[in-house]
């Protein structure tokens, strides 16, 4: 009977057993297995330990599970020994940990060469974790190799990479088959594409899966999803949910949805969560309510989140005082992120030092892309440049936008030119507004 019939069959004590087979490597690691399955880790340790010991290379397994134990104990340094020596051994599992290990030590050659090992004998998260290192051309192959190993991580990743690239065709196939796998990611993904096309029913079908399974980013939008629809109660729930796992844009969307007396809490949440557009908000809270010093404080943080509307805020207030170099630096990166009110203060602060060409540029831009207040002052610098019928086209979409000082330059318009009858309806709004057309 072998050795693990005799473990099996409970015919004999485990010394008894050890007695009669103290020269093999394969039942000193049995034995520590029989341990470890008892959850006695101190003897399953001391057999493991043994079994390694003994060095034979075709017993790798016993060196790796005698490193799990070690780094479950917290014995960091002594585990990687044995990973090391059981990865030298050719374990697969153990060359993927020594990777990891010089990896999060940001030692990312010599993580490549552990994990290359691991790669070859089969080991697919090694593949993955090749794929997240590799320089852009190497990524995808290696990708594509951990997907046919069945890793549904890697068809996330992958698709995600697709969809960078603008081929949604074949990143909705990769979130699919990952979904599809069980990836919660995947799900996520997959559900933000169908929502963009419009299929809200198969959108919230996979944002309730991946909620369900935990993934805070699918509740958040979940939570958006349902309160599109009017389900105010529901989504709050799912936002709620997903805030308590830490969800910045959940704690967003509560303080958007939220009552006045309890928005700004949630917007400082939100904020100390990193949320840019949070930050941004309470900000403008802040100036409104007269704190100017907070407010700073909040777009300076917004704008370094990278929120366009901070940069914007922050260079409004730079420029108020009087700061017009930083004013400018801050409106141009807002500007060229495409934010329209930025767009507008550039060229604003432009025509103030007398740059009206590139101003003309901004405010061109800006009214094209729907900025009611730019299509005012770009119909006043084609008035400038004695092309009235051009102002007179940016001051009708203005004034259809409800710029105020479009309408009234309209209505002065279309009378200096004596077009009474289209003029009067346009000066009727402005005398509404309580402007005066000439």
């Amino acid at each position: 009977m072998g050795i693990k019939a005799w473990l099996d069959s409970g015919r004999r004590s485990i010394d008894f057993i050890w007695a009669a087979a103290r020269d093999e490597p394969e039942a000193l690691s049995t034995i520590g297995g029989y341990y470890f399955r008892r959850g006695d880790m101190g003897k399953a340790e001391q057999w493991y330990r043994m079994a390694a010991d003994a060095g034979a290379a075709d017993h790798a397994g016993s060196a790796f599970n005698l490193a799990v134990l070690l780094d479950e104990r917290g014995a960091d340094g002594e585990a990687e020994q044995w990973y090391r020596k059981a990865a030298e051994r050719g374990h697969p599992g153990a060359a993927l940990q020594v990777g990891l290990l010089h990896g999060q030590r940001g030692e990312d050659d010599a993580a490549r060469e552990w994990w290359l090992r691991a790669a070859e004998s089969g080991n697919v998260t090694a593949m993955f974790n090749l794929a997240t290192i590799a320089p852009d051309d190497e990524a995808e192959s290696w990708y594509r190799k951990a997907i046919e190993g069945g890793d549904a991580d890697a068809m996330n990743n992958l698709g995600a990479r697709c969809e960078r690239h603008g081929d949604k065709v074949e990143a909705e196939s990769l979130y699919r088959a990952a979904a599809e796998a069980g990836n919660a990611h995947g799900m996520s993904n997959l559900a933000v594409l169908c929502d963009e096309r419009g299929d809200t029913e198969e959108a919230e079908k996979w944002f309730r899966r991946a909620a369900e399974q935990g993934d805070i980013s699918a509740a958040a939008n979940l939570g958006i999803l349902l309160d599109q629809r009017g389900e105010r109660e529901s989504a709050r729930e799912w936002w709620l949910r997903a805030a308590e796992a830490g969800s910045g844009p959940a704690m967003f969307s509560l303080a958007l949805a939220a009552p006045e007396e309890e928005a700004e809490s949630w917007y400082r949440k939100a904020a100390e969560a990193g949320h840019a557009a949070a930050m941004n908000n309470l900000g403008a809270r802040c100036e409104r309510r007269g704190d100017k010093v907070e407010a700073e404080s909040l777009y300076r943080a917004a704008a370094a989140a990278g929120s366009p509307a901070g940069m914007s805020n922050l260079a409004g207030m730079l420029r108020n005082q009087g700061d017009t170099e930083a004013a400018e630096q801050w409106y141009r990166r807002a500007a060229e992120d495409g934010h329209l009110n930025a767009m507008n203060g550039l060229a604003e602060l432009l025509v103030s030092r007398g740059d009206c060409a590139e101003a003309e540029q901004w405010h061109r831009r800006a009214a094209e892309a729907g900025h009611a207040g730019s299509m005012y002052e770009y119909g006043k610098l084609r008035l400038d440049h004695a092309d009235p019928a051009e102002a007179e086209t940016w001051w009708r979409k203005g004034a259809e936008a409800g710029n105020d000082f479009a309408i009234c330059n309209l209505a002065t318009l279309l009378g200096q030119q004596g077009r009474d009858d289209e003029a009067a309806p346009w000066r009727a709004r402005a005398v509404e507004l309580g402007h005066e057309p000439r």
